[in-house]
């Protein structure tokens, strides 16, 4: 579960991490993060991780695009199910090209969810 987690984070980073608390992009979205400054990574290895989190990012706006917002509690079962498949995809390509620290500080930069916020508050889509 916590990969999951772990993994939809990193989904996220994508478009909504900042350097700084407080620090704000253009139209108030928080500046990307310099991948290859954070994981002391090369371009290309920064550019691997980057589209890995693209592609979760993309397969999750496309999941939310097909079924929408689910009203039931089998359709909710279906979308976490869908999720968490997407999760442990993305979880498992940073995994095989990260080494543990570097996985440990892409966790640690990673916004949280703020409490009592719907799912997807802390994300800001581009």
């Amino acid at each position: 579960m916590n990969g999951i987690r772990i993994a939809f984070a990193a989904a996220a980073l994508a478009s909504t991490l900042a350097l700084g608390q407080g620090q704000e992009g253009p139209h108030g979205h928080p500046p990307r993060i310099d991948i290859a400054a954070l994981l002391q990574v090369d371009t290309a290895k920064a550019q691997q991780v980057q589209a890995i989190l693209d592609d979760g990012r993309t397969q999750v706006r496309a999941l939310h695009e097909q079924m929408g917002r689910p009203t039931d509690d089998a359709s909710r079962a279906k979308m976490r199910e869908a999720m968490e498949s997407i999760h442990q995809s993305t979880d498992t390509k940073l995994a095989a090209i990260l080494t543990p620290d570097q996985l440990a500080k892409l966790r640690a930069a990673m916004p949280s969810r703020p409490p009592g916020a719907p799912r997807g508050e802390h994300m800001n889509p581009q």
